[in-house]
């Protein structure tokens, strides 16, 4: 019988290995998609979370944003928890990245646990622009006053702390 972290490890893994298959063939700054993922799934570590559906969802994030995945298909398979978190963390649809923007800003702060995988996200995006795409961490910068104004939540100071000092 497996224990409940043997358990839960299983899970995020599972998570881990249905975003790897759904993002196969695309990459990250040249890199497999996967680097990103786990990327995240580190940030999230690194800031103390250590809950399976909230590191499940740092590796699902961009399933619905950029596959053909389904929000059904993440309840089915991880739970409605975790699909809610995902779901939350996706842009919507929009002429431009700012009209993209405001689903996730809209829907994140009604989402228990989503901002934590945002910010993770974020933080893994600003460090690896910092080392490989200045054009990239000038789009941040440029986004940082409607990122703070829309999302900024106290609870989560160290994070918003990390992304304040990366994009100076």
């Amino acid at each position: 019988m497996l224990t409940a972290a043997a358990t839960d490890l299983a899970k995020v893994l599972s998570a881990r290995t249905f975003a790897a298959e759904a993002h196969k063939g695309q990459q990250y700054g040249g890199k497999p998609y996967t680097d990103h993922l786990d990327a995240v799934v580190e940030v999230l570590k690194r800031f103390g979370y250590d809950d399976p559906e909230i590191l499940m969802a740092g590796y699902l994030h961009d399933t619905l944003e950029d596959t053909h995945t389904i929000k059904d298909l993440l309840v089915n398979r991880f739970g409605l928890r975790v699909a809610d978190l995902v779901d939350a963390c996706t842009d919507g649809l929009g002429k431009n990245r700012k009209e993209r923007k405001e689903r996730p800003y809209n829907l994140i702060p009604k989402t228990p646990g989503a901002l934590a995988v945002k910010l993770a996200d974020r933080i893994a995006n600003i460090e690896n622009a910092k080392r490989t795409n200045p054009g990239l961490l000038k789009m941040y910068r440029k986004e940082q006053p409607t990122f703070l104004s829309r999302l900024y939540d106290d609870d989560y100071r160290d994070m918003f702390d990390r992304i304040k000092e990366l994009i100076r």
